[in-house]
């Protein structure tokens, strides 16, 4: 080994590169080398220059390969040669990082890969993979100690970057690893090699996927870190912040999260689609000539009044939210859409659709003078004003009803203002601790014998 290769190894390994990072590394430096053979602390400007033109036009190379390319010899000339940076940056410069979207698998694709497997130890792997959300290199350093079972989490340690983090543990992935335990009964690894003092490495953990994939019959290309990918945009679908969506896969920069937000199907929901209006012409009437839409011949002298399944009259505002939010939400989402998650981005998409054609309706025809009237559906989404008059009056039936004929005590708990950003962008945490908190404080109120001196429950 060269002194040169030596003092390079030894500048990376004090840096605590990983070992992949600084076998890449050396094999750059050593490549260019090669290819002009000549040492590569006389290399010129122009001769990098010309090797980057190579890789980029001639061989073609990925704008990923090329940027590491040029990672490697800023380190090796900065670094290790003692350049200044000014001659790294001049001569070697980055191209554009491309920005593709990720392969996200549905839930539906997601079971049937994990079905697809032949073994209880590669049922696990993928299930873990999904449910958790880890790096495959996370995956395969799991230790059988960093199953926490009595906090129901996971210990990722040494992750990217060398940073630890802790992963949620579902119960259902809990009872599959104590299942795969009881069977193959792991030692150290949680998931060891053939030699069971090693660690699966990634290459098994891609072909068990691979054959998975080609078993299921899935025509996407799947790999274990779309496991990943379907793992953030579920959980950003069904409602979870972004930020605990980041903490969960180590992301160091939220904008690295904020792709998720593109694939997700509750975002492109909210794109009309165009194509249908242009297949169904015809007339649509809103909500207005709807009520007009009378038959006015039931009977002689006597009007058969509205086509609805109800007897009472619809009084409908002047001016409802949903009309509001249909004429303002693209204005709104402009500015503050970087601040809305998931869960009220639906809402709004519900207030904006409720008793529109958006959502569909119903066809009444009198049966006296066969005039028809179209009656729209209802969003029945409880922050919808409309629709919680009667949902709330339904409700408010409901638990009359089981009330005892005893007086009543009406409390109200509310969170500091201070503290709703940090409840809009963790709902489910900050809740949680909310309802915790305020059954601990009921049942110490009752308790106390100058209040009620009771147990509550």
């Amino acid at each position: 080994m060269s002194e040169l290769r030596l003092r390079m190894m030894q500048d990376l390994e004090i840096r605590k590169y990983s070992p992949r990072t600084v076998d890449r590394y050396i094999q750059v430096v050593a490549r260019i080398a090669k290819f002009y053979n000549l040492h590569p602390a006389r290399l010129s400007h122009e001769q990098i220059r010309d090797y980057l033109i190579h890789l980029a036009v001639k061989l073609g190379r990925s704008r990923s390969l090329i940027r590491q390319v040029v990672c490697a010899l800023r380190f090796f000339f900065t670094k290790t040669l003692k350049r200044s940076v000014s001659f790294a940056v001049d001569n070697l410069p980055f191209p554009r990082k491309e920005r593709r979207l990720p392969v996200v698998l549905s839930r539906a694709e997601v079971a049937a890969l994990i079905a697809a497997t032949r073994n209880l130890k590669h049922r696990a792997m993928l299930s873990t993979t999904y449910s958790t959300g880890v790096r495959v290199s996370e995956l395969a350093r799991l230790g059988v100690a960093d199953i926490d079972s009595q906090r129901m989490v996971i210990h990722v340690r040494c992750g990217k970057g060398a940073v630890d983090r802790d992963v949620q543990l579902s119960p259902a992935l809990l009872t599959l690893l104590r299942s795969y335990w009881r069977e193959y009964k792991p030692k150290d690894w949680l998931f060891p090699g053939q030699d069971q003092s090693r660690p699966i490495s990634k290459d098994t953990v891609e072909k068990v996927c691979g054959k998975a994939r080609a078993r299921a019959g899935l025509t996407k290309r799947a790999t274990p870190h779309s496991l990943r990918h379907a793992f953030a945009t579920h959980n950003l679908e069904i409602g979870v912040g972004l930020r605990v969506v980041q903490f969960l896969l180590g992301h160091r920069s939220l904008r690295t999260t904020q792709l998720y937000t593109h694939v997700t199907s509750e975002i492109l929901a909210k794109v009309p689609h165009l194509l249908d209006h242009l297949q169904k012409p015809g007339r649509i009437l809103n909500r207005a000539q709807i009520m007009d839409t009378v038959c006015h011949r039931r009977s002689p002298g006597r009007p058969c009044g509205p086509l609805t399944t109800k007897s009472r009259p619809v009084h409908r505002a002047k001016l409802e939210v949903g009309a509001i939010v249909r004429r303002y939400e693209a204005a709104f989402l402009d500015r503050y859409g970087t601040s809305v998650s998931l869960h009220q981005a639906k809402v709004l998409k519900a207030l904006a659709a409720c008793r529109t054609p958006a959502m569909g309706g119903h066809l009444y025809e009198c049966d006296h003078c066969h005039k028809r009237c179209v009656t729209l559906n209802s969003c029945r989404d409880r922050h919808c004003p409309t629709c919680r008059v009667s949902l709330a009056a339904e409700w408010a039936d409901a638990r009359s009803a089981e009330l005892l004929p005893v007086p009543y005590f009406f409390a109200t708990f509310t969170l500091p203002h201070a503290l709703n950003p940090l409840a809009i962008e963790n709902a489910a945490i900050v809740y949680a601790l909310l309802f915790q908190s305020v059954s601990e404080a009921l049942l110490r109120l009752a308790a106390d014998p100058a209040r009620l001196g009771a147990q509550i429950g």
